[in-house]
């Protein structure tokens, strides 16, 4: 049988729960604006942000989980953005030629996401005082992901352009399959750039 003061003292750590969980986190003040609108794209730059939502954890675990699914939102935006910019760049070209393949555009936006992923910067980061949510929001400059999706094209070209030589060099060919991979290959050299 539970004696008044056992019951009074399981009461008083119930109530006590609550103020224990808030007075883990010491907030960051006011609520950002980034918070509410985590992924934009301005003039210069992407930003993303992500969330740690597990206030239990060590400090350094929540910063790198909410940096993980800050990078995780910012890639994701990134590829949607590379692979937008080909479709459209290819559709724009009046010149037959090289055609992008689905397989070949996957292969560029990997490579321009890790490439511009490189690059990223820690921006800023808050802890919602109700929540203990920690906040981090990171950004890349749209000159690295443009640097990143011309190393993807690049590689990309210049695999096809190796392919051309190859059927160029292929005497068992017919002349017509083997210069029309000669205009081929002329076509892919100025995209390499």
């Amino acid at each position: 049988m539970k004696t008044p003061i056992s019951i009074a003292f399981i009461f008083f750590v119930a109530l006590l729960s609550p103020l224990s969980y808030a007075s883990q986190c010491s907030g960051g003040g006011a609520q950002p604006g980034w918070v509410d609108n985590p992924e934009t794209i301005t003039a210069d730059h992407f930003w993303a942000a992500g969330v740690s939502e597990d206030p239990d954890a060590a400090l350094s675990e929540r910063i790198a989980t909410a940096k993980q699914n800050a990078l995780k939102n910012l890639s994701e935006m990134i590829e949607v953005s590379v692979k937008n910019s080909l479709v459209l760049e290819q559709a724009s070209r009046t010149s037959g030629g090289t055609e992008l393949t689905d397989s070949s555009l996957s292969s560029i936006t990997k490579t321009s996401t890790n490439a511009s992923l490189r690059n990223i910067e820690s921006i800023a980061t808050w802890e919602d005082k109700d929540t203990c949510d920690l906040w981090l929001q990171v950004r890349v400059s749209k000159k690295h992901i443009e640097e990143g999706k011309r190393e993807g094209l690049a590689k990309t070209l210049f695999d096809a352009l190796n392919d051309h030589l190859k059927t160029l060099q292929d005497e068992s060919l017919s002349l017509n399959n083997r210069m029309t991979a000669v205009d081929a290959a002329i076509d892919v050299l100025p995209r390499i750039a």
